[in-house]
């Protein structure tokens, strides 16, 4: 399915954002018991365990475009032949390196993975919106170990984003525009 999450950020630091991870998503279910008591938990939709970036190194440098534009007019920019990498299952206690230097992420980690954070963030900062683009994974059990794994897929044609879905929804029109870009590489 595809999903869209809504949250206030005030007064926060641009370099935050890129430590969001795919663990972030799920959702928060609130339960009233039998004896009248509010109970509530938060369901991860993909649990990778522990998550941690050991360093998190350098600065976010905005350079905002002098006027905003369309993130559907970017999207075609992400479509690739390149081949797609296996799924994995992430070990416990995945640690892994953030260098962030003007409007990229580098993710450094032994395993060579970044499934696991945004693609893409887009930045907003005339309406102080982002919009984090975790793109589409593809989640499959192994048979032998019973075992979740996860890979990130890539766009081979514009039928592949679900971004052009997303945007023929009046409710998210405010979050599909854009003026600086952060985007998420291994």
């Amino acid at each position: 399915g595809i999903f869209f999450i809504e949250e206030a950020l005030y007064d926060f630091d641009l370099s935050q954002l890129a430590e969001f991870t795919i663990n972030c998503i799920g959702l928060k279910i609130k339960r009233k018991s039998h004896s009248g008591i509010l109970n509530e938990e938060f369901k991860k939709f993909v649990n990778f365990r522990e998550l941690t970036p050991i360093e998190v190194k350098g600065r976010i440098k905005i350079k905002t475009l002098k006027s905003q534009k369309n993130i559907l007019d970017h999207r075609p920019s992400l479509i690739s032949n390149k081949k797609e990498i296996e799924a994995w299952f992430p070990p416990d206690l995945f640690r892994y390196k953030i260098h962030l230097f003007n409007n990229s992420a580098k993710i450094i980690s032994e395993l060579k993975r970044s499934d696991f954070a945004p693609s893409i963030i887009y930045i907003n900062t005339s309406d102080n919106r982002v919009n984090i683009d975790f793109g589409v994974n593809k989640i499959t059990m192994d048979d032998s170990t019973r075992k979740w794994s996860i890979f990130r897929k890539k766009y081979r044609t514009k039928n592949d984003d679900y971004y052009y879905k997303l945007g023929g929804n009046i409710a998210l029109y405010s979050y599909f525009f854009y003026d600086n870009i952060l985007k998420f590489f291994q």
